[in-house]
């Protein structure tokens, strides 16, 4: 029981640090803006995906020296409205040396590149949650009623007869 609570709450603290990197910036890479622009945002809302600690809105976007305008999602720290400035930023690496993702985030969307930090806020959430998952999961075991053993039935006992 301990230990399914653990992995339970394990995986909840790696949802917790996804959260928090998204909220503070964190990373292991360095900052990498591909286009800059404004965007003309039509509605926010929270991100349930970051725990509700970052924002998600739908925004017309008009990159620097172009003259059409693309409907975008603009990810933020905070609720947006109005005209804003965006940047598009690689993030992470392929195996190939190549960009894997782009994010249109608002232009202080903060970065803050520390790989160390980043190793130790990530080992101590998730760590955490699984240690404190396995001292929870303990507690409720000794909560719960005891398992009943089970009764033995025996079966009477055949006598073979030997054919002589």
């Amino acid at each position: 029981m301990a230990s399914a609570v653990g992995v339970l709450f394990f995986f909840a603290g790696i949802w917790v640090f996804t959260a928090v990197e998204s909220r503070t910036g964190l990373t292991t890479n360095a900052l990498s803006v591909a286009r800059t622009g404004s965007a003309e945002v039509r509605s926010c809302s929270a991100d349930p995906l970051r725990l509700w600690l970052t924002s998600v809105c739908d925004a017309q976007v008009r990159w620097a020296g172009e003259s059409t305008t693309v409907a975008r999602r603009v990810h933020s720290t905070h609720p947006l409205s109005g005209t804003v400035e965006v940047q598009l930023r690689n993030e992470g690496h392929s195996r190939n040396g190549g960009r894997s993702g782009r994010t249109v985030v608002a232009a202080d969307y903060p970065h803050h590149q520390d790989g160390a930090l980043y190793f130790v806020v990530m080992t101590g959430i998730c760590g955490g949650g699984l240690a404190l998952g396995i001292v929870l999961g303990s507690l409720l075991s000794k909560l719960l009623p005891p398992r009943r053993p089970e009764r033995l039935r025996l079966r009477p006992l055949r006598r073979l007869r030997r054919k002589r």
